[in-house]
C-alpha cells in the first residue's frame, strides 16, 4: 500500500470522527455523527495502542488497549441509539469488523509485518517463540492450529482441557469430552462401572458391504466404498491406493471418567494391555501390517502403521456412539513381491527360497510369480492391471493371485515366510484373507525396503453419515510453490524432491521458521506465504475421480453397551493424507488427497 493512499484511509476516519460539529439537527443526521464519531475514536485508539507496542511490546498492556477502546465503542453505539432517530439499528458489529479490518490493514502497511520475525503483528495470530496467544504452537504461516480437545493445552475456545479435570469448572462440575464444563453426574453405564472400551475389526459378515461413497456434482455415484477397507488419493492417482484395513485385529481404550451415559477415552499402553499390538498410545502398533497391491507388481507396498499420538476420543454407552482422534504414522515399504519362490513339501512348506537346498529335507524350491489376473468372465485367466477398473474384466474381477507384499505368518508352520524373519515362529495379527495373509509385527518387512513415512489423523466415528463436498475438488488443501518460483513443491519439501534448495536441505522460507518435512495446511491462497503462495490440492478430485466432488462414509453406532456384552459396529473417518514428501508415494497415490477408512466389527465395555 502506499503513503498517499494509507493517508487517505486515515483521514477518512479522522474526518469522520469530526463530522457531529457539522451535522444537522436532524436525528439521523445526529446518529450518524455520533456513530462516525465513534468509529474514529476506536480507529485512533487501536492505532495509538499499537503504534506503543510497536516501539515497546508488551502484550499485556496492548490487549488492555484494545479491550478499552472496544468498549468505548460499544457504548457509544448503545448510546446513539438510545436516543432515537437512527435509520438503521443493532449495526455495531458489521462497523467495527469494518474499522478493525481498515486499523489492521494501516498498521500492516506501516509495520511491514514478516511471518517468522518473533513479533506478532496485528495481521498476525501468533509468530515465531512469540506464541502465547497459542499457547506455544504458532503454525509456520503466523496462525494459531484448530484448538484440539484433549492435548492438554487450553486453547480458545475451550472452558477446559483435559477432559475429567475439575480446574477451572466450578463447584459440580467436571471437564466434559467436548472441553465444556458439564454436570459431575453419577455414572450410569452399568455396574461394576466400565474400565475399558475394546474395538475388534473383523471380517464384514452377510458380505462385504458399502460404507461409503464417491459422487459427482450431480450426487452420481462414481465409486462405492467397500466396508473393511481404506482408500486413498486425489483426481488423478497412477496405481489405486485401496485395500482391507486391520482386519482381525483388536484395540483397547481407558475409560478416563464416565458421567451420565458419556465415556471419556483415553490411550491404553502396552503395560496395560500387556502387548504393544492392542494398546492404544503413541508407539502402540494398531494391527499387523497391511499390504497394498497396487495393481502393477513393483508398485506393490507394505504400510506399518503406529499411533504418533496418544488416542483420544469419548462414547456414550447406551446409543453405542464412539468418536476417536487416531494420528497414525504409517512407514511404506515398497517390497513389490516379497515370495517370487517358495518351498513346496519338506520341512518349510511356503517358505522363502532361492534353490532347493533352502528346502531340504524333502522340499523343492519353485516359482510363486504373483500377477494380477482376470477371474471370471470374458477375459478370465487373462492379465489386467486395475483391480478397480472393471472394463478390464468385462464380467469379472481382477484379482491379485500369489502376491505377498508383506511378510506372512504362515498358519500351517506358524512360521514367517519372507523379510528378515523368515523361518522364525510367529502369531497371525490378522485375518487370513488369501494371498497377502495372514500379517503380523512378528513377520515385518526388510527395512532396507523402507521408502518413507507420513502422518495421518482419522477422526473415526460411529456417525452414520459423514460426508465432505466441495465445488472444486479442493480437500485437502496445503501450501504451494505454484507461481512464484513455479517449482510446484509443497511447503516443507526437501532438496532430494526440490534440487534446486538454495538455503540447504529446504527451499527458502520467506524468514518463517519450518522444518523439512512440515507442511502447512490451509483454507486460502491467504494463509499461505511466498514462495509457497497457493493454497491446493496436488490434483482436484477424489479417489481417482477428476470430477469427484462429494464423499460419503456411513458408520454405526453399537446400541446400548450397559449390559458388558459385545455389539456390531461400524467406525468410518474421512480425513486427510498430508504431502508426505516420497517422490513415489506422492506422484503415485497423488497425495496430499483425501482418505476414508471403515474398520467393522464388535464394541464392548469391560470392568
Amino acid at each position: 500500500m502506499t503513503a498517499n493512499v494509507l493517508f487517505s484511509l486515515i483521514a477518512t476516519v479522522f474526518f469522520a470522527a469530526a463530522a457531529p460539529a457539522l451535522a444537522a439537527s436532524d436525528p439521523a443526521d445526529a446518529c450518524k455523527a455520533s456513530k462516525a464519531k465513534a468509529a474514529g475514536k476506536k480507529a485512533a485508539s487501536l492505532l495509538k495502542a499499537y503504534g506503543k507496542n510497536t516501539k515497546k511490546p508488551d502484550g499485556v498492556k496492548l490487549g488492555a488497549g484494545v479491550s478499552k477502546a472496544q468498549s468505548k465503542f460499544t457504548k457509544s453505539f448503545v448510546k446513539a441509539e438510545s436516543k432515537g432517530g437512527c435509520l438503521t439499528t443493532g449495526d455495531v458489529t458489521q462497523i467495527e469488523a469494518t474499522v478493525d479490518a481498515f486499523v489492521q490493514m494501516a498498521v500492516a502497511s506501516v509495520n511491514e509485518s514478516v511471518c517468522g520475525d518473533g513479533v506478532a503483528a496485528l495481521d498476525e495470530e501468533c509468530d515465531g517463540d512469540d506464541a502465547a496467544a497459542c499457547e506455544g504452537l504458532c503454525q509456520v504461516n503466523c496462525k494459531c492450529p484448530v484448538p484440539i480437545c484433549a492435548n492438554g493445552v487450553l486453547e480458545s475456545g475451550e472452558e477446559c482441557d483435559p477432559p475429567c479435570s475439575t480446574g477451572p469448572c466450578g463447584g459440580g462440575q467436571i471437564c466434559g469430552v467436548q472441553c465444556a464444563c458439564v454436570p459431575a453426574d453419577p455414572c450410569d453405564c452399568g455396574m461394576p462401572e466400565p474400565a475399558t472400551l475394546e474395538f475388534a475389526s473383523t471380517v464384514p459378515s452377510g458380505g462385504i458391504g458399502i460404507c461409503g461413497a464417491v459422487k459427482d456434482g450431480a450426487d452420481t455415484t462414481l465409486r462405492d466404498l467397500e466396508c473393511g477397507s481404506s482408500y486413498a488419493g486425489g483426481g488423478d492417482i497412477a496405481v489405486d491406493a485401496q485395500g482391507p484395513v486391520h482386519i482381525g485385529t483388536e484395540t483397547v481404550y481407558k475409560v478416563e471418567c464416565c458421567y451420565g451415559k458419556t465415556l471419556a477415552l483415553t490411550a491404553t499402553t502396552a503395560a496395560d494391555t500387556g502387548s504393544n499390538r492392542n494398546c492404544s498410545s503413541a508407539g502402540c502398533t494398531p494391527g499387523g501390517p497391511n499390504p497394498f497391491p497396487m495393481g502393477i507388481v513393483p508398485l506393490t507396498t507394505c504400510l506399518v502403521d503406529t499411533y504418533d499420538e496418544d488416542v483420544f476420543g469419548w462414547a456414550d454407552c447406551e446409543t453405542g456412539e464412539v468418536a476417536l482422534r487416531e494420528v497414525v504414522r504409517t512407514s511404506l515399504y515398497l517390497t513389490g513381491d516379497e515370495l517370487l519362490t517358495r518351498c513346496s513339501g519338506g520341512a518349510n512348506p511356503g517358505g522363502a527360497c532361492e534353490d532347493d537346498t533352502d528346502c531340504t529335507p524333502g522340499g523343492t524350491c519353485e516359482a510363486d510369480v504373483g500377477a494380477f489376473v482376470c477371474v471370471g468372465g470374458s477375459n478370465d485367466g487373462n492379465t489386467c492391471f486395475n483391480p478397480f477398473e472393471p472394463s478390464e474384466c468385462p464380467g469379472g474381477t481382477c484379482e491379485a493371485t500369489d502376491i505377498q507384499a508383506c511378510p506372512i505368518c504362515n498358519t500351517a508352520t506358524m512360521l514367517c515366510n519372507g523379510g528378515p524373519n523368515d523361518g522364525l515362529s510367529c502369531m497371525p495379527e490378522t485375518a487370513d484373507l488369501g494371498d497377502p495373509y495372514p500379517t503380523t509385527h512378528d513377520c515385518p518387512p526388510d527395512p532396507f525396503n523402507i521408502v518413507g513415512n507420513y502422518l495421518v489423523p482419522h477422526n473415526r466415528s460411529t456417525d452414520p453419515v459423514q460426508s465432505k463436498a466441495t465445488t472444486d475438488g479442493q480437500f485437502c488443501t496445503f501450501c504451494r510453490d505454484v507461481f512464484v518460483e513455479g517449482s510446484n513443491c509443497f511447503e516443507g519439501d526437501h532438496a532430494l524432491i526440490c534440487p534446486d534448495s538454495a538455503t540447504g536441505p529446504c527451499k527458502p522460507q520467506s524468514a518463517q521458521i519450518s522444518e523439512c518435512g512440515t507442511p502447512t495446511p490451509c483454507e486460502t491462497d491467504a494463509d499461505c506465504i511466498a514462495p509457497y503462495e497457493t493454497c491446493t490440492q496436488r490434483t482436484p478430485g477424489a479417489l481417482d475421480f477428476p470430477n469427484g466432488l462429494t464423499i460419503e462414509t456411513s458408520g454405526m453406532p453399537a446400541g446400548d453397551l450397559t449390559d458388558g456384552l459385545p455389539h456390531a459396529a461400524r467406525l468410518t473417518s474421512l480425513s486427510c493424507i498430508p504431502p508426505s514428501f516420497i517422490s513415489f508415494e506422492d506422484a503415485n497415490a497423488d497425495f496430499p488427497a483425501p482418505t476414508t477408512a471403515s474398520l467393522v466389527g464388535p464394541v464392548q465395555l469391560k470392568p
